[in-house]
């Protein structure tokens, strides 16, 4: 039986959470989420995804509303909006912003 993920557009963003089975445990499943930016033309950017086995549970249900759950917490607190990512000139950009602020503020140079 092939297992099917919860999924919902949220704020923009098509958000999914889904069980994966624990290895070595035959009832254990952990959370896992998926956020995804897709927009016509079948454009589809995966800008954030979380699995953590620690956060095991015996109810596969539960564990992919959890996952849901954990995928909205992400787009409210951990992601700009989905705009940010569909500039075409902002797309490089919206890759490598940490690296670039590191490298700016090393050598005593504050970002843009």
């Amino acid at each position: 039986m092939e297992r099917v993920p919860l999924t919902q557009n949220y704020k923009g963003y098509t958000i999914s959470g889904d069980a994966q089975p624990v290895h070595g445990y035959s009832n254990n499943w952990c959370a896992a989420t998926s956020v995804l930016l897709i927009r016509e033309g079948k454009l589809c950017i995966e800008v954030h995804r979380f699995q953590d086995r620690l956060l095991a549970y015996d109810d596969e249900d539960l564990t992919k509303w959890f996952g849901l759950f954990l995928a909205q917490i992400a787009v409210d607190y951990c992601l700009p909006k989905p705009s940010y990512y569909l500039r075409p000139m902002d797309f490089a950009w919206a890759v490598y912003p940490p690296t670039r602020c590191r490298r700016m503020q090393n050598q005593g140079n504050s970002p843009p």
